[in-house]
């Protein structure tokens, strides 16, 4: 029997932290999903005017952080792709919409309040699924236009941004990030100079 259910967990992930794989653990369960696929955003249009670590230490982080777990799975189709990064173009490149499997989009709502500004946000939600992660008080788009699986557990909130950070003032990663994340981190010198 084949992979039927498959989710699809992307970022900047800048670096992966403890609570992107949280939140890909309880989706699977759940969502019943077969699969999470993680992918590691190229050049992200809304972060134009935002300092990037290399896309190449972000792909080793992901494959670090998740390499114990079966169950996920990376790809680097954004990384490997020229210009701005975008989600239908991705999902395209996948092939979502001439699979016959299903395939769901794990959100924070952050992002999916967002999603009008997405390119063509109406043929996203045609060919996968939402799955949308709220956090404590949001409030979201009244009317929702198609099929939104809300999961309202809570997760730590972790900021890739005190990361960065704390890898600045020499301060434990510890509970924030994989161990392998944090000694890679630091072996490659990563976010020295940047916030």
């Amino acid at each position: 029997m084949g992979i039927n259910k498959i989710g699809i967990l992307g970022g900047t992930f800048d670096p992966i932290h403890t609570a992107h794989i949280k939140l890909a653990e309880i989706a699977m369960v759940e969502c019943n999903l077969d699969k999470v696929l993680f992918i590691p955003a190229g050049n992200p249009w809304m972060k134009k005017d935002t300092l990037i670590t290399s896309p190449i230490h972000r792909l080793n982080m992901v494959n670090l952080a998740i390499g114990n777990n079966s169950s996920f799975c990376i790809s680097d189709i954004e990384i490997k792709r020229l210009g701005n990064t975008y989600t239908i173009d991705t999902l395209k490149e996948l092939g979502v919409d001439k699979s016959q499997k299903e395939y769901h989009l794990i959100l924070g709502s952050d992002s999916y309040k967002e999603i009008s500004r997405w390119k063509n946000p109406e043929e996203i939600i045609e060919i996968v699924r939402i799955i949308l992660f709220t956090r404590k008080g949001d409030t979201l788009p009244e009317t929702i236009n198609h099929t939104v699986t809300i999961i309202d557990e809570e997760i730590e909130e972790i900021s890739s941004t005190l990361i960065r950070k704390k890898v600045q003032t020499n301060d434990s990663l510890q509970g924030l990030v994989p161990k392998n994340v944090e000694e890679y981190i630091f072996k490659n010198n990563l976010y020295k100079k940047q916030v």
